[in-house]
C-alpha cells in the first residue's frame, strides 16, 4: 500500500528513503509516520540514546573495564554512516579513559576515518572480498574505496584487526581466503582474524520482516575452520583467535 499518509502527517514533509540515501539528518524521528501508518508498515525498533547518554553508560562500567583491559565497541549497522554522533561517542570515551574501538565495513568516506583516526583506540575492519566484480555483484558496492581506507589507515598507524567474515559459496575456500590475505598484507597488516558464517543473522532479518538472503547456509565446521586458518598462516599473516 502507497497512500502517502506517512509523508503527508511528516512535519518535515520528508520521504525516509531519500533521507537515508542521502545520509541526512532532516529526520527527527519523531514517529509520527508510524502513528498513522494504517497497515502498521512502520514500526519503530530500538530505542533513542543520546551520545552524553551512551558514554555515561560506559563510564559507571569504567572499574570493570580497568580490571579486565576492557572497552566499549560501536557496532552496527555501520557506524560510519552516523559520523557525527560516532565521533561524539568516542571523544567522550577518549576522555573518560575508556577503551574505544569502532567497526565498520570500511565502505565511508575516507575524511569519516580521518576524524575518528583521533579518537579510537582500535578499528575492527571487515574485508569480504578483493575481486572488485564479486564484491559489487554480491554487496551492491565496490571493494576498492573500502581497500584504500584500510591501507590508509595502516599508513596512518591506526591500531586495527583486519576480520575476514566467511561465507559460503563466496570466499570461505583456499583460492578466495588466500586472495584476501595476500592483498591485507600488501597493504602492510599483519594480523587477521576469521569469523564464521553467523546464521544467527536469519533472525535479524525476521525482526524487520525480511527474508533472510542466506538463511540455508550454515557455519563452517572446526575442521573447516582450522584449514582456513591454515591458509593465513601460509600466506605470511598472523591468524587472532575470533
Amino acid at each position: 500500500m502507497d497512500c502517502g499518509g506517512c509523508i503527508s502527517a511528516c512535519p518535515n514533509q520528508c520521504r525516509h528513503h531519500e533521507i537515508e540515501k542521502q545520509n541526512s539528518s532532516a529526520c527527527e524521528l519523531c514517529e509520527t509516520c508510524v502513528q498513522v501508518c494504517p497497515t502498521g508498515a512502520l514500526e519503530v525498533k530500538g530505542i533513542l540514546r543520546s551520545a552524553g547518554e551512551l558514554a555515561d553508560d560506559a563510564t559507571r562500567l569504567l572499574p570493570f573495564f580497568k580490571r579486565t583491559g576492557g572497552g566499549i565497541t560501536l557496532t552496527g549497522g555501520e557506524p560510519t554512516l552516523q559520523p557525527t554522533f560516532t565521533h561524539a561517542v568516542a571523544s567522550l570515551c577518549q576522555e573518560r579513559d575508556i577503551h574505544m574501538a569502532v567497526e565498520t565495513c570500511g565502505y565511508a568516506p575516507w575524511k569519516v576515518f580521518e576524524q575518528l583516526l583521533h579518537v579510537t583506540d582500535l578499528f575492527l575492519y571487515d574485508v569480504k572480498h578483493v575481486q572488485d566484480e564479486i564484491h559489487q555483484r554480491y554487496t551492491g558496492v565496490s571493494c576498492h574505496e573500502i581497500l584504500t581506507n584500510l591501507e590508509r589507515l595502516i599508513s596512518a598507524g591506526a591500531s586495527l584487526i583486519v576480520r575476514i567474515p566467511m561465507i559460503p559459496n563466496f570466499n570461505d575456500d583456499e583460492k578466495n581466503l588466500g586472495s584476501i590475505a595476500r592483498k591485507i598484507r600488501s597493504l602492510g597488516s599483519l594480523h587477521a582474524t576469521i569469523l564464521p558464517f553467523n546464521p544467527a543473522t536469519a533472525g535479524k532479518y525476521a525482526w524487520v520482516h525480511r527474508i533472510p538472503p542466506m538463511g540455508h547456509l550454515k557455519t563452517q565446521t572446526p575442521a573447516h575452520l582450522e584449514a582456513l586458518h591454515r591458509i593465513l598462516e601460509a600466506e605470511g599473516l598472523q591468524p587472532i583467535p575470533s
